[in-house]
């Protein structure tokens, strides 16, 4: 492709991108969050709050649980076709990847290193700079799925579930600019599917601030009696969470465990590993291999990740790593863990804990999850909103200073977006019942003008 003096200047000082000029439409890219995708979808493909008619969806499944995906229309106030390319990755993962930071984790026993003390190895975190996956364009009208952006190139925007004063990657040494607020993100703890229920499974109703923070602490050493109060109950408490990349993560830490947010912990996952060089997924990413069979959870066994992917019906540690998108615990949470002696503990954003609850990860050899008490209370709009259940995050829209300071088009999408995803959910927040009694009814986003508490930080208990 051939560039006039005028185009060329403006790709050198990066107010278009290579890959707008080669497609003749602006690209945006938004990265981070999982946590409201469904939300974003519905918007897009549904509403004209932020395209001038519903935006077509040009590149990945046409799904709202979609991480890839590529919308397109047009936006009142930018000329011509807009492309949004988004790759959902997690609030930290979006953080760091706009910033233009990695980050890295290191996989203890990692199944593919061979060799004299190769028991430890380090990876680029999932969705981080040249392991994102955005969508981009071919230069021919269409889109090519690639591990990292063209050219240097950064994502415009993320959404995250906290801000950048709680970051990996804090505003201090990586400034990006805030978009403010546009809602609440609520979270809850579920308990995963038993086709035939024992007695810790059964008394499980209910998880503490101490009892979280334990489970994290103590991974598989700690035992059911002490999330039921019944000292017969001597399964095997494992915790099914996100990696570190997650807002998820974030949030359970700092507003439901009371756990320091850098301090390791013990997770598991079922029939999970990391993948050999050519296999699914990406080596380094924690990656659920399927249901397990009607039963054959029987006998299995704590043990750390040793093969690219556990037997099936097993259990194992993944200590301080876990999932980079929530549809992985929710996707445990659907394994039959009959005869196990494990209860399995996971931790999910409402959108994906919906979708356990109602086995939407497919396969006949499990069933649905159950959402736990928190403190005594279930996740409801109501209880959100009124401070009861406190354990929720601050959304935010995020993006390139650089591109806010000079006034780009990328910073009129984002000022465009943040004002949107504020308008959509201005009719969420409603819903009867809670997570039990009606799963599906509850909000991934709570308006924040619906709230009768707040938080000035992105931890502690919300106040009046």
């Amino acid at each position: 492709m051939k560039m006039n003096k005028i185009t060329a200047a403006l790709v050198s000082t990066g107010l278009v991108s290579v890959a707008s000029v080669a497609q003749a439409n602006t690209v945006i890219y938004l990265t981070g969050s999982t946590a409201a995708r469904a939300y974003i979808y519905s918007m897009m493909t549904g509403t004209s709050d932020l395209f001038s008619s519903p935006a077509s969806v040009v590149a990945g499944t046409n799904a709202n649980s979609s991480n890839q995906i590529v919308y397109e229309g047009t936006i009142t106030g930018v000329s011509g076709t807009v492309d949004i390319s988004c790759d959902f990755t997690g609030s930290e993962a979006g953080i760091a990847s706009t910033a233009g930071q990695p980050l890295s984790q290191d996989i203890p026993n990692d199944p593919n290193q061979t060799g004299s003390g190769a028991d430890l190895s380090t990876y680029p975190l999932p969705g981080v700079g040249a392991a994102s996956a955005f969508f981009q364009p071919n230069g021919s009208g269409g889109w090519t799925a690639a591990s990292s952006l063209p050219g240097g190139t950064l994502p415009d925007l993320s959404m995250a579930d906290t801000s950048q004063a709680v970051s990996r990657t804090p505003q201090s040494s990586f400034p990006l600019h805030d978009y403010g607020v546009v809602g609440i993100v609520p979270f809850t703890a579920m308990k995963g599917y038993e086709a035939t229920p024992d007695s810790s499974w059964n008394d499980c109703v209910n998880i503490t601030t101490a009892g979280l923070n334990q489970a994290l602490a103590l991974g598989g050493f700690l035992t059911a009696n002490y999330l039921t109060g019944n000292p017969n109950d001597s399964d095997a408490v494992a915790v099914v969470g996100r990696n570190f990349g997650s807002g998820t993560r974030v949030n359970t830490f700092l507003n439901a465990a009371a756990y320091p947010l850098l301090t390791t912990v013990g997770q598991y996952g079922w029939n999970s590993g990391y993948p050999v060089t050519g296999g699914v997924g990406a080596q380094g990413t924690l990656t659920f291999a399927g249901l397990n069979g009607s039963g054959t959870g029987s006998g299995a066994t704590f043990a750390t990740v040793s093969t690219p992917y556990a037997s099936g019906g097993t259990i194992v540690s993944v200590g301080n790593d876990g999932y980079d998108s929530g549809g992985g615990v929710g996707q445990n949470m659907n394994v039959d863990g009959t005869g196990s002696g494990v209860l399995t503990v996971g931790y999910l954003g409402i959108s994906d804990a919906q979708k356990a609850i109602t086995d939407g990860n497919g396969g006949t050899a499990g069933g649905d999850g159950v959402p736990l008490m928190f403190n005594g209370v279930y996740e409801s709009d109501a209880n959100v909103e009124n401070g009861s259940f406190p354990w929720w995050g601050q959304e935010h829209l995020l993006g390139q200073q650089s591109e806010f300071t000079g006034g780009t088009v990328q910073a009129t999408v984002g000022g465009d977006l943040a004002s949107a995803i504020k308008t959509y959910i201005g009719t969420k927040g409603t819903a009867t019942g809670d997570i039990l009694s009606n799963a599906a009814g509850q909000s991934l986003l709570v308006p924040q003008s619906k709230m009768s508490v707040s938080r000035s930080l992105d931890y502690g208990y919300p106040v009046q």
